[in-house]
């Protein structure tokens, strides 16, 4: 082996630190995973009518097709790539151009992210020197890349290597070195491997024997080891020179199905290449244990509106919800507090989650007294705040805080809509939109389902007549959205403190075996307190057990979409609500 490649995987090796030997087979059951490699053909071919713009959308319904949780791609040029992200925005891609620059080809990786989590990446050239940009190797005709993740199971846990490649067209040496480095580096990272790619090398030959000697198998001999003529290159015509598109994949895979995908598409077939799928599965691993990490710079979504004569010289935007309606468009309810009539619910629509300052589309709702809402409250004001939305049984449900009650605790009301648009309010047996009250001051809702049963947390305190006492989180939970049950106090004081506004904000997300608390301090200087726990319905009382560190946001939400998390935050208090991307690394 060149010394240059030795250094490379010594180097991969004690700096990736990538290794599980915390990973315990049989904890969960296994999950299948769907993997496809695609050899799509580079896109400035002069391929006639065969060439890219007329074949894209049937490269799409192919991958839509099988809908893979992992794609690996070979001849993905810049602009196709793009041309795919577009195409297919529930996966996160990556992976290097094979010349360090985006006018070359690369062997992208696309992975379904709500499904599968990137836990590392990277990628690293076929020749003696792996780490050097743009490097040839042997009597490789050009450059050829490995592209390289560590990925998890979100369902099962288990962590596995994966790796998509191109071998050289022409090389020989090329190809077996090619394997022998592959092999040798999939070593390294001790965890269960898949291996895919354009081999450009039959099954019989030295490079593919290779693979099979150093513990990968092809997964569709597991499943068809008898089958004669197989072939996965079509030159746009017919299967002829063999099949050198491979899904290898270690002993601890179980194989549930593989197969060449030979379909036409209006008589035509989508590349040169048949696309080879595998549906795969492994014994489930420990629930890993994450913390929630801001990722760049924060973007505007809801801004400081113009409320003409209702404008209040200090206005401020708050608690808020962040959903999306019926017909897919994005909406913002956020609480605008002292405006001169008191706190209201003001909206804004986007049409996605990245876009810039959303349409402002004026005053929501405000407080409704025919509806036992505000109370006789703080100097006559009117007081209504923290929406928050979920969905149950084609409706939009709406809890947030209605204030004051005539029976002193805070209230926490609800409204409904078919349409995530038009909202009413609900209307109890009194004709009040209320549908709990208290302990103490009851604010600041969210709402998730564990099971079969929904979840609202809420900030309150014990006692009704003393707005200082103790500030807790607590928990009441319903079948419908409607009755709920008696309050649980599940996380108060611990290093936060014990006072009115050290336990605001609550927000309650469910990550791969645990759930995550969210519980804010502070705004101006944002500070939100993170707990994880295995029990949703305690995360520790004036204890810090379960507390795993602290994110600067205030009055947090998470929001998914496309298999991406985001974070908002209010900290910018008189510019209006954030967003920010979020992840989840290992702790």
């Amino acid at each position: 082996m060149h010394s240059a490649t030795r250094r490379f995987l010594l180097v991969l090796s004690v700096c990736c630190g990538i290794s599980a030997p915390g990973q315990e087979s049989g904890k969960k059951a296994a999950e299948p995973i769907r993997v496809m490699t695609f050899n799509i053909r580079y896109g400035t071919a002069n391929d006639g009518r065969n060439r890219w713009e007329r074949r894209t959308h049937m490269v799409v319904a192919r991958i839509r097709a099988f809908a893979p949780d992992i794609l690996g791609l070979q001849e993905a040029l810049h602009f196709q790539v793009r041309q795919l992200e577009q195409a297919l925005p529930e996966y996160q891609t990556f992976g290097a151009y094979r010349e360090g620059k985006t006018k070359s080809e690369s062997c992208r990786v696309f992975v379904r992210t709500d499904r599968i989590a990137i836990e590392a990446s990277g990628t690293f050239w076929l020749s003696p020197t792996p780490d050097e940009v743009g490097s040839k190797g042997w009597d490789a005709a050009l450059p050829r890349v490995c592209t390289w993740a560590v990925l998890r199971n979100r369902k099962s846990h288990s962590r596995f290597l994966y790796a998509n490649t191109h071998f050289d067209h022409r090389g020989r040496t090329a190809r077996l070195e090619s394997a022998k480095l592959i092999s040798a580096w999939t070593k390294i990272f001790r965890l269960p491997t898949i291996v895919t790619g354009d081999f450009n090398s039959d099954e019989g030959t030295t490079a593919m024997r290779h693979m099979r000697e150093h513990g990968l198998r092809d997964s569709f001999r597991v499943i068809h080891p008898e089958a004669k003529n197989v072939a996965t290159f079509t030159g746009f015509r017919r299967p002829g020179r063999g099949k050198i598109d491979h899904v290898f994949v270690s002993e601890e895979f179980a194989v549930a199905n593989a197969s060449i995908d030979t379909a036409k598409i209006d008589g035509r077939y989508p590349s040169d290449h048949f696309p080879v799928i595998a549906t795969v599965s492994m014994p489930g691993g420990v629930a890993p244990k994450l913390m929630p990490v801001v990722q760049g710079k924060p973007w505007h979504i809801g801004d400081n509106p113009d409320l003409g004569a209702l404008t209040g010289e200090k206005q401020q935007i708050v608690d808020h919800a962040v959903f999306r309606s019926q017909d897919g468009a994005w909406h913002l309810w956020a609480c605008i507090r002292s405006t001169k009539i008191g706190r209201l619910l003001y909206a804004w629509e986007g049409n996605s989650l990245e876009q810039r300052v959303w349409k402002q589309k004026g005053i929501a709702m405000r407080v409704s007294p025919q509806h036992g809402e505000s109370v006789d409250d703080w100097g006559g004001k009117e007081w209504i705040q923290a929406p928050h939305v979920v969905t149950h049984a084609n409706r939009f449900y709406m809890l947030y805080g209605g204030h004051r009650s005539e029976m002193e605790h805070c209230q926490i009301c609800l409204a409904t809509s078919a349409d995530g648009r038009k909202f009413e309010r609900h209307k109890n047996a009194r004709g009040q939109s209320r549908v709990f009250i208290g302990p103490g001051e009851a604010r600041d809702p969210m709402t998730i389902k564990v099971g079969d049963t929904f979840h609202c947390y809420y900030t309150g305190n014990p006692d009704p007549k003393n707005r200082r006492d103790t500030g807790s989180i607590y928990c009441r939970t319903s079948k419908d959205l409607v009755d709920w049950s008696r309050p649980t106090r599940v996380c108060y004081g611990g290093s936060p403190g014990s006072g009115m506004w050290s336990a605001e904000c609550p927000h309650v997300v469910f990550r791969e075996g645990y759930y995550y608390l969210f519980r804010t301090t502070s705004y101006r200087k944002p500070l939100t307190h993170v707990y994880r726990s295995k029990d949703s319905m305690d995360f520790g009382l004036d204890s810090d057990a379960k507390k795993i560190g602290t994110i600067a946001v205030a009055a947090p939400e998470v929001v998914s979409d496309n298999g991406r998390d985001y974070i908002s935050s209010v900290h910018d208090l008189k510019g209006g609500v954030q967003l920010m991307r979020l992840a989840w690394a290992m702790k």
